[in-house]
């Protein structure tokens, strides 16, 4: 059975490609969600609102304004191992960061923007083991070493375009990420194939899906109160192929320091193809459907096009079961079930 044990231990590879997109947009109009963000008083009813009047949400954020978020990501996984024992871990993170951006103009329904991450704060913990990290602290080569893909990004700029429905389409001038990240792990000089691998890799797979928690999808069109839009799109978890469609719906029009805000709720819905099978030298293994979960809340400025504040959550759990002969021909079955809660809060703390 030990090696069950470890079979299943070694499963995370395979079952950890996730979409970050759809963590970014999923979402459905909850209770829970919409009192944990409205501050009582907060928002005021809108005089004069006709229901059937039109409103354009977009992202054309004029240029030369400035905002200051904060994005808090907490995630929590429980995992449990079942077979003649019961193995179970727990893990929790809360992430927080602090962004500064400014819009740089717009061209051709697109909107660019220098951003700039002021501080990043870790506290964690892994199953029993405590971990933090601070990047406003003076912290020694080891821990910069530690929390690279964290440490290397406070302080130094860089830009995005985004278009007017809030996707982004472009990530730009990192060189000074790049060069700090280089620096951490005292590899300075590198080819320029290994360069632009880091480049690549840094723009897709950390700044894109990072950065576009910050904006949520607006319709192409202005829309009316009760009207809703589609983005639908595709991501691989495991075995499955997902088709993710996240329907979002303008519940209402408040008031907040005399502009106009938008009440946004999402509602995800996933499909799914494959058939969850696969096999491994002597092991077999059976993936269950994943079963997301997601609600969302976002209140958008419509005079000056940003998000004022928003909190998503979204909840996933697999389960695999697998199979294998033990040393002695007999065959075994081990199960692992993995239950994920993620959280995002965006808080807009400062605009001019």
């Amino acid at each position: 059975m030990k090696k069950l044990f470890v079979l299943l231990l070694s499963l995370m590879i395979i079952i950890s490609c996730g979409s970050d997109e759809k963590k970014n947009e999923s979402g459905n109009d909850s209770t829970e969600s919409q009192s944990s963000i409205e501050a009582p008083g907060e928002f005021e009813a809108a005089s004069g609102i006709d229901r059937n009047e039109a409103f354009a949400l977009n992202y054309e954020i004029p240029q030369g304004q400035k905002m200051t978020y904060k994005l808090t990501s907490v995630a929590t996984t429980n995992q449990k191992i079942i077979a003649d024992s019961t193995i179970t871990n727990e893990v929790s993170q809360t992430l927080n960061y602090i962004f500064n951006l400014e819009s740089l103009g717009q061209a051709d329904n697109n909107t660019r923007v220098k951003i700039s991450i002021e501080s990043v704060e870790i506290s964690a913990n892994y199953n029993g083991e405590v971990v933090s990290f601070d990047s406003k602290a003076i912290n020694d080569e080891q821990t910069n070493l530690k929390f690279a893909e964290y440490s290397s990004l406070p302080n130094q700029s860089f830009d995005v375009v985004i278009n007017n429905q809030g996707r982004i389409v472009e990530v730009n001038n990192i060189t000074g990420i790049v060069d700090r990240y280089l620096e951490i792990q005292q590899a300075p000089a590198i080819k320029p194939e290994e360069r632009e691998q880091i480049n690549s890799q840094l723009k897709e797979q950390a700044l894109k899906p990072l950065v576009q928690q910050l904006f949520r999808y607006l319709p192409e069109k202005e829309t009316n109160i009760d009207s809703t839009w589609d983005l639908v799109y595709e991501s691989p978890m495991g075995l499955y192929n997902l088709t993710n469609t996240a329907t979002s719906t303008l519940r209402d029009v408040v008031q907040k320091d005399d502009n106009l805000v938008a009440k946004i709720t999402t509602d995800l819905n996933v499909t799914y193809e494959g058939d969850g099978y696969i096999k491994q030298g002597e092991a077999a293994y059976q993936f269950e459907e994943p079963k997301i979960d997601g609600n969302a809340i976002t209140y958008f400025n419509i005079e000056k096009n940003i998000v004022i504040k928003s909190e998503l959550t979204t909840t996933t759990e697999m389960n695999v079961v697998v199979t294998a002969k033990n040393p002695s021909g007999v065959t075994e079955t081990a199960r692992r079930s993995d239950l994920s809660v993620n959280r995002n809060f965006i808080e807009l703390l400062k605009v001019n």
